[in-house]
């Protein structure tokens, strides 16, 4: 549905990052009504990409590079984009509206900064042939060749999403594969101890030792990783090491600037930054919350989809929206699906199955209200907890529910 937009077809919008969020603005601006000059810039040559399958389906070999992309040639022609790839974003002045992209100096009407996060590093980490992040599509090929070429033993350090699913990945080529992580449970915020008990016997079901508790110090190798050093004098023999620990946003190309950065670009709820006709969107971003307190980043394809969207509309219209979508998320391991929504709290309620092994729902929130959910495989029963969230439902609602019948 169009709405009526402040900017003219005299203006010029630039989007800084070809992130799901820079291309869902870059489409929403295009489908409400705008019709000014719409840049579309990223640091990277590649044509932008749907990310989660990077750790998925494009490694698993089961989607090509073509079938990830979420923006042909015919596409951006036909949106009207100038699309700059391989131009980094390296200054930005407010007070005169321009922008350094490349060797270009751009002036806008209106900037959406999609720029995201890079996979950290630690520093102590050698930075060896076989050590590797995955948070791009050069990431992911460079995985998938010495995954499918060198038959490696893959070591995988942080048992969160990301390094579940590569793991996961590693075991449908038949490679062997350990998941090292420092915490005492895989996905520590996020599971109790049951859950992540479950979650560590899918992977030991599958033929992946899991090691809770470790903590890395040291790659080890001269002129390739040949594993990892623990803390407690252990090692563990690896050919092709996987960093999965977090991630930190981009952000010091606005240093200087006049926006407001604490990990990342502060903004109002209707994702607008400190700079006039600036607004921001994705895995940078950090929205009020309350007064004087910020989100956490939301790194979720889902809430980065949506707030391109909102900022986009927002920044057209100049209109305050707020962001209030539940942050959603799913990962995909072997045969089976998690699901979440919401924020995770002190409480937690197993309301359809035990938790120790096969399909299950868990309620999480504080003392009153249900803040959030997470399931294994019920589809149709997560779509139930996933209305009471943003309902905002009492303990008393949600028990009292049939979920049996779902």
């Amino acid at each position: 549905m169009s709405v009526s937009g402040r900017l003219g077809s005299r203006s010029s919008v630039v989007v800084v990052g070809a992130s799901t969020a820079g291309v869902a603005a870059v489409e929403t601006l295009r489908a409400d009504g705008y019709t000014g000059r719409l840049v579309l810039a990223d640091k990277q040559l590649d044509r932008p990409y749907y990310r989660p399958a990077l750790s998925k389906e494009y490694l698993t070999g089961e989607l090509t590079a073509d079938e990830i992309c979420t923006l042909s040639d015919a596409r951006s022609r036909e949106l009207g984009i100038d699309l700059m790839l391989g131009s980094r974003a390296s200054s930005l002045d407010c007070a005169k509206q321009t922008i350094t992209l490349g060797d270009e100096q751009l002036s806008y009407d209106g900037l959406l900064i999609a720029t995201g996060a890079r996979a950290r590093m630690p520093t102590s980490f050698k930075p060896l042939p076989g050590v590797h992040t995955l948070r791009t599509f050069d990431d992911a090929r460079r995985i998938a060749r010495e995954m499918s070429t060198m038959r490696p033993r893959v070591a995988i350090v942080g048992g969160g999403f990301i390094g579940c699913e590569i793991a996961a990945a590693a075991r449908s080529h038949g490679l062997e594969v350990t998941i090292v992580e420092s915490e005492p449970r895989l996905l520590q915020r996020v599971l109790t101890q049951e859950l992540a008990d479950s979650l560590i016997n899918l992977h030991q079901d599958h033929g992946v030792t899991v090691m809770c508790g470790s903590a890395v110090t040291a790659v080890l190798g001269e002129t390739r990783a040949r594993g990892l050093s623990l803390a407690d004098g252990s090692a563990v023999d690896a050919d092709l090491i996987v960093v999965g620990v977090g991630t930190v946003p981009e952000i010091e190309w606005l240093a200087g600037s006049s926006i407001e950065l604490d990990d990342g670009i502060l903004t109002t709820p209707s994702l607008r930054t400190t700079a006039d006709n600036v607004y921001a969107a994705g895995d940078i971003v950090r929205w009020t919350i309350r007064k004087g307190r910020y989100s956490r980043r939301s790194e979720h394809w889902a809430a980065a989809r949506a707030q391109g969207e909102l900022a986009a509309r927002n920044l057209l219209t100049g209109r305050g929206e707020a962001y209030r979508h539940a942050e959603y998320g799913w990962s995909d391991q072997y045969d089976r699906q998690f699901q979440m929504i919401g924020s995770f709290g002190s409480r937690v309620e197993l309301v359809l199955g035990d938790g120790r092994e096969g399909q299950y729902v868990a309620l999480t929130g504080d003392r009153n209200f249900v803040t959030g959910a997470i399931a294994l495989d019920h589809h149709n029963a997560f779509k139930r907890a996933r209305v009471l969230v943003a309902n905002r439902s009492t303990w008393h609602q949600c028990l009292a529910e049939q979920w049996q019948k779902a």
